[in-house]
Parts: structure tokens; C-alpha cells; sequence
């Protein structure tokens, strides 16, 4: 396997890996893989060298056990087919996109006004009782509209 060019320099992961050490980085896949394509000179990655790079990038990714290697790749690629934020490109740029292996991804242009500020961290979940409460008061107005019209 070759090493892709867009690798962080050594001293970048060795920062990362004695910040983070073995947990997990405060990043959802999406911003993994925004990150990655990123670096990319041209910002276009195949799927092995988005793969590599987090590998190369984070210590919790580089030294998982095979079930928990499984499950992120398997979480990057969910991430990559479902999110409006990526687009699937062919490896020669002009024929059909192939459905299975060999193909680019790239950014869409506007992908950044998916991240705060340039801020690739998770968001804040909003507590669950908060929601509840804005959707019970929700129905409820929308319940007093529909009795003042009829």
C-alpha cells in the first residue's frame, strides 16, 4: 500500500496522539472526512486514502481492534454515501461514477456552512427534555390555531 501525500507531518500526529492519547477525538465523521479531503492538494480523496489518513492522524483510529476498525470505516462510508456535504467523482473525471470501488470523493461547495466557524468539533446535543418541551409546545400553538379558525 502507498502512502498518500496528503499525510500530516510527523510531528502534527505525535502533538495529536500526546493530546488525545487513546480516546476518542472530539470529531464527528463527517468533519473526519472533511478534514481529510481537506488536505488533499486537488481536495479529492479515494475512500483508502480517507481511511489513511485518520488512521495516520489518530492514535484511537490507528490502534483499533478489527470489530472496532470495522465499525468506523463502516460509519465513513455511511457518512460519505449519505451526506449532501460529499460528492462521489470518477477516478478519469469524465466517465459514469462506478458503484463499487475506484471512484473520488470530493467537497461540495458549500460543505463548510455545515461547520461554525471552521470549528470541525462535535456539536452540543440538545438534551432530550428540551426538545420535548419545544415540540409539546409546538403542537400545543398549533393546536390553539386550529381552534381559532374554526
Amino acid at each position: 500500500m502507498t502512502s498518500c501525500s496528503t499525510d500530516p507531518p510527523a510531528h502534527v500526529t505525535q502533538q495529536l496522539d500526546e493530546e488525545l492519547g487513546q480516546d476518542k477525538p472530539p470529531y464527528s465523521y463527517v468533519a473526519l472526512i472533511v478534514m481529510a479531503i481537506s488536505s488533499a492538494p486537488n481536495r479529492q480523496m479515494t475512500l483508502s486514502q480517507i481511511y489513511n489518513y485518520i488512521e495516520k492522524r489518530f492514535l484511537f483510529y490507528r490502534h483499533s481492534d478489527s470489530k472496532r476498525k470495522r465499525g468506523w470505516q463502516n460509519s465513513i462510508r455511511h457518512n460519505l454515501s449519505l451526506n449532501d456535504c460529499f460528492i462521489k467523482k470518477a477516478r478519469d473525471g469524465v466517465g459514469p461514477v462506478n458503484d463499487r470501488k475506484g471512484n473520488y470523493w470530493t467537497l461540495a461547495p458549500n460543505f463548510n456552512e455545515m461547520f461554525e466557524n471552521g470549528n470541525y468539533k462535535r456539536r452540543k446535543r440538545m438534551k432530550k427534555h428540551v426538545a420535548v418541551e419545544a415540540q409539546l409546545a409546538e403542537s400545543s400553538l398549533n393546536y390553539l390555531v386550529q381552534r381559532q379558525v374554526c
